[in-house]
């Protein structure tokens, strides 16, 4: 309530769009979770006040839709991180569409596409060199038409 508050009521160089804003959600009627939710949306967008006062001047059920109108979605890029926390404990994330990680992480001793719960182990046993790597698990189909089969 407190963060509503301060949206709706509290300072800010928007005071037009502001004033707007609390006059269509109060016109609307909308409750607070549909306020919340409105906030939730906009979180990253680069024009909060204009789409907030256009958010809550609109439809309790229409608001997702147009909020997709109006937000673009930042394209997802690969990254690799690997970070460690004080006590020890380490992550590696890799986000990427490259086959080849999942080549790599088939690979590995213990692992199927259907079961990665060795991923680990297997990952382990690869780095300190005790095993290779299983080359690709990927397989060439030739679709052939039944006519063509005729002749």
């Amino acid at each position: 309530v407190r963060r509503l508050h301060k949206v709706y009521y509290g300072n800010t160089k928007a005071t037009t769009l502001q004033a707007e804003a609390r006059a269509a959600a109060i016109r609307r009627k909308h409750p607070l979770r549909v306020l919340e939710k409105i906030e939730n949306l906009i979180a990253s967008a680069p024009n909060k006040d204009t789409l907030r006062a256009l958010l809550a001047d609109t439809a309790a059920e229409d608001i997702p839709a147009v909020a997709a109108k109006h937000i673009e979605k930042k394209p997802k890029e690969e990254y690799a991180r690997l970070t460690q926390s004080p006590d020890g404990w380490a992550r590696l994330t890799i986000f990427t569409k490259d086959p080849g990680l999942l080549d790599f992480a088939n690979g590995l001793p213990g692992v199927t596409p259907k079961s990665r719960e060795k991923l680990l182990d297997g990952f382990k046993e690869f780095v300190e060199g005790e095993t290779t790597l299983a080359p690709p698990r990927r397989m060439v189909h030739v679709v052939l038409k039944l006519d063509e089969m005729d002749k």
